[in-house]
């Protein structure tokens, strides 16, 4: 129960913090002042104040190097709905300076836009973190039964020559010797 709880917290702190990054953006608001309002607004639930707060100051310290992020798409500032480009900043923040795994950031990001956004525009924000890079091979069985393409060619070549003993986590029941990769020959349970 206990770490239920605690991803109850940090979840309901995100969604938090992608209303004062909306809030930020529509109003030139100072993340200070932002900060003491959540904070005063939101005192009796159960939020992460410290890691709103640090990641609101990062999102208004990187700025210009988010905003250059999504001119580098080509987008223009009229191509977004303000609540997904709040999702981007929240995304392209945590890449550059966050402790988040490029996974997690993205299945975040995924859930926020599902919440907050039309129902199409998770495709939208899933589609232009590609291009900036930070890519999500697969959902779901698509990694476990193999589809998620092969091995970049130098990690296979290292496991052959140092005679590597490759390993897999996942989070499937069946995880037999080459499920992932013909190369991986061992698969360890994480769920």
């Amino acid at each position: 129960m206990k770490n239920l709880a605690k991803y109850k917290k940090i979840i309901k702190t995100r969604e938090y913090l992608v209303q004062a990054i909306y809030q930020f953006l529509f109003n030139c608001q100072n993340t200070d002042d932002i900060v003491v309002q959540f904070k005063d607004e939101h005192r009796n639930k159960n939020v992460d104040f410290a890691y709103f707060e640090k990641s609101l100051t990062s999102v208004e310290k990187n700025n210009k190097s988010i905003q250059n992020s999504i001119k580098d798409l080509g987008l223009k500032e009229t191509d977004l709905e303000l609540i997904d480009k709040s999702i981007m900043y929240f995304a392209i923040n945590e890449f550059i300076n966050g402790e988040l795994d490029g996974p997690l950031i993205i299945d975040e990001s995924l859930r926020l836009s599902k919440k907050f956004s039309n129902p199409e525009s998770y495709k939208f924000i899933n589609t232009y973190l590609d291009k900036l890079g930070f890519n999500l091979v697969g959902y779901g069985c698509t990694t476990c039964i193999g589809n998620s393409g092969p091995l970049p060619e130098n990690i296979v070549d290292a496991i052959k020559q140092e005679n590597i003993y490759a390993v897999s986590v996942l989070s499937g029941n069946r995880n037999f010797e080459g499920r992932i990769s013909p190369h991986i020959k061992a698969n360890y349970l994480a769920s």
